[in-house]
């Protein structure tokens, strides 16, 4: 036989025992060369002509050596034969061999059968392996256990298929760091070998794999929120095949207490010289997986609300090193979800697209919540985070890219009734798109646009806007969590701000802003109210983390109406802040060049602050009737409260001209207090006091209601020419405009040399008074207007 060598020692035949009987037969194969060596052709042996005489001699040989140059260690075994038809080997080789009659469905046939009994290390141990492939199996080689495990084989040769059933019991354990892989292996490994159509069948439906994982791997990331299972069993349910050309390999089933994972039949083309090696298979994964919540106390809690359902579809593609996953679909479903201080009911995600070395990734992800919540962490400070809530969320977010390292995303987003604290947001639609960088870099720009904003400043008071409008650009690194954002807003369609935001700080501009624009805003608190003319402008630092604000204001030649009250050359400038308790305001001064309420007020200067989004007025002053008016503290809001009204060197010649009284002159002052308060949002004035300062005179002269009075009563004739010493009035003013005074007067009539002692009672609606001045100064300013513009229509 080419390539063996037989050198047999001290062979002889016993006639008595009919045995052959040799001390040692040594076989020595030496490789030869392909080139030398003809293609064998495979033929079916007819194992049924193999009749051995009944009389054959048995045989017995002490010693067989076999050598190789395919094997490391020379191979050393006894051969007996104990019946006609069998064999025994024992030594490196322990083995029986038996020519058996097997009765098949339609006739008999003989077969060689035989049982061995070997471990995997024997095997290793014979076989030449160069250093790569050493190192390469070095994690196989390392499992004592597994490859000293004892091995019960038992073949069966009918002429054509070779037949082996392995029996074997053992545990596998590998490490790849931080994991740890145990695997325990009990069953039968079924081989069929045949020979004709050189094809290879692997029965494993009878071996039973059950693996385990440690905890360090199941847990690789601490971010990742899935307690995932670590024990499992794979299963397969047929055969595999194997020929020169194709692998099949059966469907799959790896089964934990939470999942299954099933790879359908899988199809694998083995590289030849013209194709590569290809692979098709369907991957389907089933089950439920436990979402591990945040820890309370130290310990973490599960609930049957923390459980993910998970199905998922895709079919695997490989030829060559290009490979595909395609026709993914992957849906997660939560009836509540607890993770990242994030929380959600009726969550539901579903992804799907495909991802291949050629063409990329193409995903869509859509994602459905109800009544989610963001709860930030506590932080060292007292401030108890406030949450952000969301009735309803629905989001679809695209992801392309040929390569992982370049991705372009589009996400767009819808949010109904988003809450935070006092904020209401009734509806939120929002558009980014943009690129991601090798998995970790994110540049994207979009817009948002909001319908209905709502703030709540106090128990019954509303801040609302009817829409928002952002433009976006942002730049962030998952690995550094660095953030950074420009934002462009329009509020109402008229209010311009922007936001720049860097981590937990934003910076927040509103510059050159026209006061009129916040007309929609204001008409929501006063209607009455009218911002006609005036400039804006408004700074500061936001801090995400505290929800804290920090900044300054300006407003420069405000001009307002109020009802028939008009204001103009209001300028005012302040710092701001807000935190948790409100918005604070640090004394500020507002400066109204005048106010028309139908008696002018000029040069107005208010101080004012904010208190916990209370406002107050420190003290006010200003210049009116020839004289100024001073006001204690007064609070803003519906408090019952008493202040105090300080009047000085009022003209009484310009308080008498308020009645356009013909033929009355008056001369000289008054100063005085008067004690103001507010009761369920009334403003009275009581006991008020108004004191002449020094002498003045009274003439009267040409007025006819007086003239009809003095006909009837002739001691008022003394007030046609008066000089006064002391003039005064007690002063009230109900809440409904009423002002009633009471006047003393006492002086003398120079011309008839009569002193006058004059008490005077007085009532007069003032509210009706004013407006009946607006209204005439309102006429008086169109008349004028008109003839500057060609006369009087």
């Amino acid at each position: 036989m080419p390539g063996l060598t037989v050198d047999i020692h001290n062979a002889h035949f016993s006639r008595q025992q009919n045995s052959v009987f040799i001390d040692s037969l040594s076989v020595e194969h030496i490789k030869q060369n392909s080139a030398d060596v003809s293609p064998a052709v495979v033929s079916p042996l007819d194992l049924n002509q193999w009749q051995l005489p009944a009389n054959l001699p048995r045989l017995q040989i002490d010693n067989v050596t076999f050598k190789s140059e395919l094997i490391n260690h020379p191979i050393n075994f006894s051969l007996g034969q104990p019946t006609a038809h069998s064999l025994t080997l024992t030594g490196d080789v322990q083995a029986t061999l038996v020519l058996n009659k097997k009765n098949d469905t339609t006739h008999n046939k003989t077969v060689i059968e035989g049982d061995i009994n070997w471990r995997l290390s024997e095997v290793v141990d014979k076989i030449p392996l160069d250093a790569q492939t050493l190192a390469s199996l070095e994690p196989v080689l390392n499992q004592q256990t597994f490859m000293n495990a004892p091995i019960s084989s038992h073949i069966l040769f009918d002429g054509s298929v070779i037949t082996s059933k392995h029996q074997l019991a053992s545990h596998f354990d590998y490490t790849f760091e931080p994991c740890s892989l145990g695997s325990r292996i009990n069953g039968q490994l079924g081989i069929d070998a045949s020979l004709i159509s050189q094809s290879i069948g692997l029965d494993l439906t009878k071996l039973r794999i059950h693996s385990k994982l440690n905890n360090e791997c199941v847990t690789v990331s601490p971010q990742i929120p899935f307690d995932l299972p670590n024990e499992f069993t794979v299963e397969l349910s047929e055969p595999l095949r194997v020929n020169q050309q194709t692998v099949i390999v059966p469907s799959i089933l790896i089964t934990s207490d939470a999942l299954t994972l099933t790879l359908a039949e899988s199809r694998i083309v083995l590289a030849n010289a013209q194709e590569p090696i290809q692979i098709s298979s369907q991957v389907n994964l089933e089950g439920s997986v436990h979402i591990k919540t945040n820890e309370i106390n130290g310990k973490a809690k599960e609930t049957a609300f923390n459980t993910l359902e998970l199905t998922s579809h895709s079919a695997l593609n490989l030829i060559g090193q290009a490979w595909a996953l395609e026709n993914i679909n992957i849906a997660l479903k939560a009836p509540r979800i607890s993770q990242y201080n994030l929380s959600a009911q009726a969550l539901s995600a579903n992804i799907q697209g495909a991802i291949s070395l050629s063409d990329g990734v193409a995903l869509t992800l859509n994602v459905q919540a109800k009544n989610a919540a963001y709860r930030p962490a506590p932080t060292s400070s007292d401030i108890e985070p406030v949450p952000i809530t969301v009735k309803a969320v629905d989001a679809d977010i695209i992801l392309q890219g040929h390569h992982k390292q370049n991705l372009t995303a589009s996400l767009n987003t819808h949010l109904t009734q988003v809450k935070r604290d006092t904020l209401l947001v009734n509806k939120l639609n929002n558009q980014l798109s943009g690129k991601i960088s090798q998995l970790r870099k994110i540049d994207l720009t979009g817009s948002t646009r909001i319908n209905g904003i709502a703030l709540n400043l106090d128990e019954d008071q509303y801040l609302t806007f009817a829409s928002l409008f952002a433009t976006h650009a942002i730049a962030g690194d998952l690995q550094d969590k660095s953030l950074v954002s420009e934002h462009d807003l329009i509020v109402d369609e008229a209010i311009h701000m922007n936001i720049h935001q860097q981590q937990q700080t934003l910076t927040v501009s509103a510059e050159q802003q026209a006061i009129s624009n916040f007309q929609s805003v204001v008409n929501r608190f006063m209607p009455e109210l009218t911002l006609q003319e005036g400039m804006l402008n408004l700074n500061g630092l936001f801090e995400l983390q505290g929800s804290t604000f920090d900044g300054k204001f300006a407003l420069a030649n405000g001009a307002l109406k109020y009802n028939e009250y008009t204001a103009k050359g209001a300028v005012t400038t302040g710092h701001i802040q807000f935190n948790s308790a409100g918005l604070q305001l640090d004394k500020s001064t507002l400066h109204i060049e005048s106010v028309n309420a139908g008696v002018p007020i000029e040069n107005i200067e208010i101080e004012y602050v904010l208190h916990n989004s209370k406002a107050k007025i420190n003290h006010a002053r200003g210049d009116i009737l020839g004289g100024t008016f001073n006001v204690s503290e007064l609070w803003l809001d519906k408090r019952n409260q008493h202040t105090q009204v300080t009047v000085n060197d009022i003209s009484l010649a310009k308080v008498v001209a308020l009645q356009q009284q013909s033929g009355i002159n008056v001369t000289g002052s008054v100063s005085g207090i008067l004690p103001m308060s507010v009761n369920n949002n009334e403003v009275h004035i009581d006991d008020g006091l108004l004191k002449s300062e020094g002498p003045g005179t009274l003439k009267i002269d040409g007025n006819p209601a007086f003239d009809s009075i003095a006909e009837q009563q002739s001691e008022l004739n003394y007030l046609r020419d008066l000089q006064f010493e002391q003039l005064s009035s007690n002063v009230t003013l109900n809440s409904d405009g009423l002002l009633l005074l009471d006047l003393a007067i006492l002086g003398k009539n120079p011309n008839q040399q009569q002193a006058v002692n004059f008490n005077y009672h007085h009532e007069e609606n003032v509210l009706t008074l004013l407006r009946s001045l607006r209204l005439t100064d309102s006429v008086q300013n169109q008349i004028e207007h008109k003839i500057k513009q060609g006369g009087v229509q």
